[in-house]
């Protein structure tokens, strides 16, 4: 999981509004009006946080918090006063609309207001609904906007770029970073080691040009306007756009709704308004149709660049600015109406706001995607004379219109376009003229007329046939001299030249309700007071003053046919900027590091656009092990052990680089039990030293053993240490057939040597005394071993002997064992032969004979030392 780091502005400075005062800016560096409005001077201070800081000025009023990247929260601190005896109204706060999107409204308690209900936003501009201003003070208002940072990657330089990457301190890193193409933009790298603490900081600035203007948005589209369509350079312009794109059909390059496009002229953002903007229009294109606020050449084709595809921000229509320039009231009456109901509302898009209602019409389909039908009998729109809409000095009146059925002289019932209407002697109507109209107009014409205080004017066209279809209408207004009024169809004056009345100047600035369709009438001029429309209307607008002629016929040119009045090129994606900073890692600790880059768009300074991106990487260094236990593998790296001994092993984890102690790591050593070789985990004391205690008797067999230590850490590359263990087996050396032996023969003895781990002979030892000297074996076979020790020199008595056993290269342990002979004199036995029966007094002739029972042989005479006779009555003792 990223680490997130917040960065907060350290300094706020505040702005302060009047709670009955006009919108103030936030941040005004984006602006199609040419001039920013400022905010007094900068305050010079840091931004920091976690560790990161960037220096610079920063916009009053603001700060803002941002995340790994996500998101950057923006915040904007207004003091809003208690008004000085005057009523509360509504606060409105304009912001950076193509980059900042208002996510909350807090006061000054830190209550969260609530969103349409207490405030809302539209055309760049927050507003706080009077009712909403509970408490005066510090208001805090919450936005949301695009990291500027939309991507880092590191490596190794000269490698492959990625998410991570693990350096040695040979290497040099890169990080490239990813920003938009902003000239004179600040893009900032600071590496921080594994402490937290800064290690290099370095920067560079964004140099050269890009064609993308609008650096947060990824896409863009060129829309030519050909000058053959233009009849004269006109500015301001309420351009129709409409097209039908695969591009926009694409619900990840854009939002659904559309809210992210916007459309651009000579580097400045036009206003428009998104009239329709259907994306699944069918199942490979979406259906745009803005107006949009432009300057058209009627000389050289003119180009405006439709920017989309960001999807943090909020709509970037701005309706009441396209509508400026003296138009007074736009409705495009495409709202959903049902026939015969009068709940409908048809919103006006100007900032006027004079909206209007219906009565009985219907929605259909009309010239410009949508428009309402009436049917002749009861269907007009309404606008309330308390609307006030009352404009003074001239005025023109524009809209579409769609017969159902063709239109003369011969036609019975007038037909009402735009009327207002006060009493019969203040009113105005626009209306196609029947037999029934009780004025000398020509039936079948088109007429206006204006009546003031019971002075009236008429002017009509000179058509009076009317074919079934669609037909654009411009009437104009001439307040200082009606008879020059003026009507427009199809952008062309056809204007009779002829017109009668008294009315010689006048106004449409008395207070009556409007109606579209119908309305009220003098019934002295349209006897049913009424003059239903039996038809389809769309798009109609009241503005005041003239247009000029080239203005109204490009009108019609451009709403005729708005799909061939613009062409659309080919998408192209945004020019991002791409910065590889590289820096050596000489001497960098070990450890996790962080690459951090952010981003500003002024580079001394932080505005609108701002972004932070982090990565993080390993630097690894050497490492060693060094062997502390077993104390007797220190020199020879050869342990001896005999089985069931324990065997405590330690070693030391030393970091190459610094020579310090590294604890942490993952310690282990290959290991064997009833024959399955397996790895076992030393215990980390904490001090860079590692240790485990074994029982040899796991490995049984009697061998030399390999054994590996070997280390892994995240931080250091992995060590190893090797060293032996001869595991010997104990042993066992007895004997047997152990008996007294004969003056002048032999030591005998049978020595038995067994393996007493696994209980087996050892054959193949050999046997030796204490001091070595070899014992001489006369025959052995299954651990058995027959010895001879000769016993010359020594005299009658016992004697004892250490014989030691040994079989090399076995891993088996010596043993010896103490073995006590006897050496005595010989066995004999002795006996007599003669006659033993003799008279008293005679001697007795005896023969004794004495065998050797040792080595069976008779006892020669002479080695007899003395003979002993005995009887019964007494003894007699005779020399042999």
């Amino acid at each position: 999981m990223k680490r997130l780091y917040p960065v907060v502005v350290l300094l706020v400075a505040l702005f302060t509004i009047p709670a009955t005062g006009p919108a103030t800016g936030i941040d005004t560096r984006i602006t199609d009006r040419g001039v920013p409005v400022g905010l007094g001077a900068a305050v010079a201070g840091s931004l920091t946080g976690s560790g990161q800081s960037i220096d610079g000025n920063y916009q009053c009023s603001t700060s803002f918090y941002v995340e790994n990247a996500s998101n950057v929260q923006w915040t904007a601190d207004v003091l809003i006063e208690a008004p000085n005896g005057t009523a509360v109204t509504d606060v409105s706060v304009r912001f950076p609309q193509p980059d900042w999107r208002p996510i909350a409204v807090r006061n000054p308690l830190n209550q969260t207001k609530t969103y349409l209900t207490d405030w809302y936003y539209s055309s760049g501009k927050v507003t706080i609904r009077a009712s909403a201003l509970d408490v005066f003070g510090v208001w805090h208002i919450d936005f949301e906007a695009s990291n500027y940072v939309s991507g880092v990657d590191v490596g190794i330089s000269g490698g492959t770029l990625g998410e991570t990457v693990t350096l040695q301190t040979t290497d040099t890193l890169a990080v490239r970073a990813t920003t938009p193409w902003i000239t004179g933009a600040s893009v900032n790298l600071v590496l921080v080691d594994p402490s937290g603490t800064e290690w290099y900081r370095t920067s560079t600035t964004i140099t050269g040009a890009t064609t993308h203007e609008v650096p947060g948005f990824q896409y863009r589209k060129s829309l030519t306007i050909s000058s053959s369509n233009v009849d004269g350079d006109l500015t301001n312009f309420p351009v129709l756009i409409e097209l039908y794109d695969s591009d926009l059909h694409d619900s990840i390059k854009v939002q659904a709704d559309g809210d992210d496009i916007l459309f651009v002229q000579n580097g400045r953002i036009l206003a428009h308004e998104l009239e329709l903007f259907s994306q699944n229009y069918n199942s490979t294109h979406a259906h745009l149709l803005a107006w949009v606020r432009a300057n058209l050449s009627s000389t050289t084709d003119t180009t405006i660049t439709m920017y989309y595809g960001n999807p943090i921000v909020g709509p970037q229509e701005r309706p009441d600015e396209v509508w400026t320039d003296n138009y007074e009231a736009v409705w495009h009456l495409d709202e959903s109406a049902t026939d015969e109901i009068n709940t409908t509302v048809f919103y006006d898009s100007t900032s006027g706001g004079y909206d209007a209602n219906q009565r009985e019409t219907s929605r259909v389909n009309a010239k410009i995607v949508y428009g309402q039908n009436f049917d002749g009998s009861d269907d007009f729109i309404t606008v309330n004379s308390t609307e006030g809409l009352n404009p003074s000095g001239s005025v023109t009146i524009s809209g579409w219109f769609k017969l159902d059925s063709a239109f003369g002289s011969s036609s019975p019932k007038t037909m009402i376009l735009v009327e207002k209407y006060l009493t019969t002697s203040n009113n105005m109507h626009v209306a196609l003229v029947g037999t029934d109209y009780g004025v000398g107009v020509p039936d079948g014409s088109m007429v206006f007329k204006v009546e003031n205080s019971g002075a009236a004017r008429y002017v009509w066209t000179s058509t009076t046939s009317w074919n079934t279809g669609w037909y654009y209408f411009t009437v104009y207004f001439n307040s200082s001299d009606t008879s020059k009024s003026k009507i427009f169809i199809n952008g062309n004056d056809v204007t009779s030249g002829t017109s009668i009345g008294t009315l010689s100047t006048g106004n449409l600035s008395f207070s009556g309700a409007w109606g579209i369709g119908g309305g009220e009438a003098d019934t002295n001029e349209i006897p049913s007071g009424s003059g239903f429309f039996d038809g389809r209307i769309d798009e109609v607008r009241i503005g005041l003053g003239s247009k000029a002629t080239s203005w109204i016929s490009t009108e019609y040119t451009n709403q005729d046919d708005a799909t061939s009045f613009v062409t659309s090129g080919t998408t192209q994606q945004r020019t991002l900027f791409q910065n590889t900073f590289t820096k050596a890692m000489t001497g960098a600790a070990a450890g996790v590091w962080t690459a951090r880059v952010f981003y500003n768009d002024t580079g001394a300074g932080m505005d609108n656009r701002t972004g932070l991106y982090e990565r993080q990487f390993t630097v690894k260094h050497d490492s060693s092990l060094n062997l502390i236990s077993p104390g007797d593998a220190i020199s020879d790296s050869v342990s001896v052990r005999t089985a069931g001994e324990m065997l405590y092993v330690e070693v030391e984890l030393t970091d190459d680089l610094t020579s310090g102690k590294v604890s942490g790591a993952t310690v282990k050593m290959n290991w064997s039990a009833s024959g399955s070789e397996y790895d076992v985990t030393l215990n980390d004391y904490g001090t860079g030293r590692y240790g485990i205690a074994l029982n040899t008797t796991d490995l049984g067999t009697n061998q030399r053993w390999t054994l590996v230590v070997y280390s892994s850490h995240p931080y250091y590359n992995d060590a190893t240490l090797t060293f032996y263990l001869d595991l010997y087996h104990p042993t066992e050396l007895t004997y047997l057939n152990i008996t007294s032996t004969p003056y002048g023969q032999d030591f005998t003895a049978t020595l038995v040597f067994r393996d007493t781990y696994d209980d087996i002979p050892i054959t193949g030892a050999t046997i030796t005394f204490a001091n070595g000297t070899p014992v001489n074996v006369v025959a052995q076979g299954n651990g058995m071993y027959n010895i001879s020790v000769s016993s010359g020199g020594f005299s009658i008595g016992d004697h004892w002997f250490i014989f030691n056993a040994t079989k090399s290269g076995a891993y088996v342990n010596d043993a010896s064992v103490n073995v006590t002979f006897t050496l005595r004199a010989h066995y004999t036995t002795a006996s007599v032969s003669g006659d033993l029966t003799t008279p008293y007094g005679f001697d007795t002739s005896l023969t004794v004979t004495i065998i050797d029972t040792d080595t069976g042989q008779t006892v020669a005479i002479a080695e007899v030392s003395s003979m002993t006779f005995t009887w019964s009555g007494g003894s007699h003792s005779e020399d042999p």
